[in-house]
């Protein structure tokens, strides 16, 4: 028996996308964008006997203990800010091992060999010194969960917001079959659960304290929109050409309002490529319709009727 070709398909250079980890790449962007502009950071560290001091220098940020940060390396990670710089934003990495610089910080608590760091961020468009920081919890997850399992989730952090896989579209644009249009589709939806209900629920209050810890569902979604027109390549991610916005829904209300779940859609449009040997083979046929795109009329054999 004659054993079988295998061949060695090449890997991306880094130019393009990889299909495989293109919708990874994509949701982990989308997550960081939406947290980074409006998620609620820590300003304050605690000391061994309960009092509370501000975030001011860099070992102030080594101060908070490793069992304070998540532990679940959840794809939003917790932020602190330090001093008052509102571009001072770090990110908890709960599996980096990397070595002290100045955007890297390991804590106090932390042997130099474990993981774990705070990572100074780069904040997208529009996450300036006037965003309002109010989200408590911010997940990847799947779309089939429903509102009482989002509930469950955010463990009544709210506000909260989920963004969920919900698909993608693919479209073939080349003739080796090797580079696509993919358009993912996610549903970002927004718990919240407010004193008021009803219309204060859904929209901003009156009070400015409150409109500050809880601006209503409403206004989370138009501050989520705003954050995404801003910055519409998800922070250059790579592959991604544009963010599509798509429509609002009211989903979900318990409790005269008190407890309410509005969604968004979103389609993320990016370019994938996967080089490989016989899809860099193009078909005869198909290298006549490319001569074709390439010199238009002038293809081909001159004409037989008028010799041209």
């Amino acid at each position: 028996m004659v054993p079988a070709i295998q061949l060695s398909y090449v890997d991306p250079t880094g130019e393009y996308a990889d299909i495989r980890d293109f919708h990874e790449r994509v949701g982990r962007a989308l997550v960081q964008v939406l947290a980074l502009s409006h998620r609620i950071v820590f300003r304050t560290w605690m000391d061994g006997n309960g009092g509370e001091h501000p975030l001011d220098t860099l070992d102030d940020l080594r101060r908070i203990r490793p069992e304070v940060a998540n532990s679940q390396d959840d794809a939003a990670p917790d932020l602190a800010q330090v001093g008052p710089q509102a571009g001072s934003i770090w990110g908890w990495f709960r599996y980096l091992t990397a070595e002290e610089s100045d955007r890297i910080v390991r804590p106090h608590g932390i042997a130099e060999a474990d993981p774990g760091r705070w990572v100074l961020q780069v904040l997208p468009i529009g996450a300036d010194c006037g965003t309002n920081r109010y989200l408590a919890h911010v997940e990847f997850c799947a779309d089939q969960l429903d509102t009482e399992d989002l509930i469950n989730r955010c463990r009544n952090k709210t506000p909260a917001l989920f963004v969920s896989l919900q698909g993608d579209d693919l479209d073939e644009v080349s003739q080796t079959y090797a580079y696509h249009q993919v358009d993912v589709n996610y549903r970002l939806r927004v718990l919240s659960a407010n004193f008021h209900g009803g219309v204060q629920a859904r929209f901003q209050s009156p009070l400015q304290i409150e409109r500050v810890s809880d601006p209503g569902t409403q206004r989370i979604i138009g501050d989520a929109r705003r954050a995404l027109i801003h910055d519409n390549t998800l922070m250059k991610c790579l592959g991604v050409e544009k963010v599509s916005l798509g429509g609002m829904r009211a989903l979900y209300e318990r409790g005269a309002e008190r407890m309410i779940c509005d969604s968004m859609q979103v389609r993320v449009i990016g370019y994938c490529h996967s080089p490989n040997a016989p899809c860099e083979v193009v078909a005869p046929w198909r290298m006549w319709c490319q001569m074709q795109d390439e010199l238009g009329p002038d293809a081909g054999p001159p004409n037989e009727v008028t010799g041209e």
